[in-house]
Formats: C-alpha cells, sequence, structure tokens
C-alpha cells in the first residue's frame, strides 16, 4: 500500500528519485518528468487544488500531456487524487478539480510498459499537421500550398505569410 510523503523531511527528494528510476526504466520521458516536478512543486508549496490546464500552461504543453502524466503518476504509485464536487442552489453537483498528494510506493521500481501510449498520437502538434500533405519529403501545410499557387500566377503572396 502506498504511503503519504512527508514533504518535510527528504521525502520530496525520495519522491524525485523514484520518479527518476521510474524515468529510467522508461515509463517516463524527459518531458514527462519536467511535468511530474511541477506538480510536485506545487503541492511541496501546499497547493493541492490544481486543474490540467493551469499545469498545462505552466509546462506550455497540452493538458493531454498532463492528463497522461496523471495516469501514469497514479499507475507507478507516485500520486494520489480524490475527485472533489460542489452542488449548486438548485441541487445540481458539479465536477471541480481535484485534490492531490505524493505517495510513496513500497518496494522497487518495476518497468509498466502497459502507461506507455501504443499506436498513432495524436497530440497538438500532430493535430495542426493533420492539414498538412507531404511533398518531396518536406511537409507543406495550406498556407505555403496557396503561396505558391499565388507565385505561380504571377500574384504577390500577403506580407503577413512571411514569405
Amino acid at each position: 500500500m502506498p504511503v503519504p510523503v512527508h514533504l518535510d523531511d527528504g521525502g520530496l527528494f525520495v519522491w524525485r528519485q523514484r520518479l527518476r528510476d521510474n524515468a529510467d526504466l522508461k515509463t517516463f520521458t524527459e518531458l514527462h518528468v519536467r511535468i511530474a516536478h511541477h506538480i510536485a512543486g506545487r503541492l511541496a508549496e501546499g497547493d493541492d487544488q490544481f486543474s490540467d490546464a493551469e499545469v498545462a500552461a505552466a509546462c506550455r504543453v497540452c493538458p493531454r500531456t498532463v492528463w497522461d502524466v496523471r495516469q501514469r503518476l497514479r499507475g507507478v504509485g507516485l500520486i494520489g487524487w480524490q475527485e472533489q464536487y460542489t452542488t449548486s442552489a438548485s441541487g445540481l453537483r458539479r465536477r471541480t478539480v481535484n485534490r492531490y498528494w505524493l505517495v510513496m510506493p513500497i518496494g522497487e521500481a518495476v518497468a509498466r510498459p502497459d502507461l506507455r501510449r501504443s499506436g498513432l498520437r495524436t497530440t497538438c502538434r500532430t493535430r495542426k499537421q493533420e492539414s498538412a500533405y507531404e511533398r518531396g519529403g518536406v511537409w507543406i501545410t495550406e498556407r505555403d500550398s496557396a503561396a505558391r499557387q499565388l507565385r505561380a500566377l504571377g500574384f504577390g503572396v500577403p506580407a503577413s505569410w512571411g514569405s
């Protein structure tokens, strides 16, 4: 059973070392480790209620990436959370941000390939490239394609397009 981490007696250092051990086992990438360090830092500062969007903005990543990191951290037993709800005056329950805490699993770090995403990844970057296509080994966006067509017809390209 996981044990809560006491952040005042060196527990955070041990937690971060355990995170590094899991990264060595390829459960986490360097980006995941950076996001996990940010989450641990917020918890060490006493901020135990935050959203994925807040963490994503601070780390300059997608909220989906933060969600993935949280799932991996929970899968290896390094973080826990409880869902929070509020009740409106009309009696409707609405979900708010989670309450988080760091935990330290007992035992050695074990590789967890089941936590890694497999198959085609749909990150923010790949969604932006869905409107692009490959020509001659180079990614051409719709704007580049339109600029080439305008140049071929002898028209100028708007200055806001950059080239």
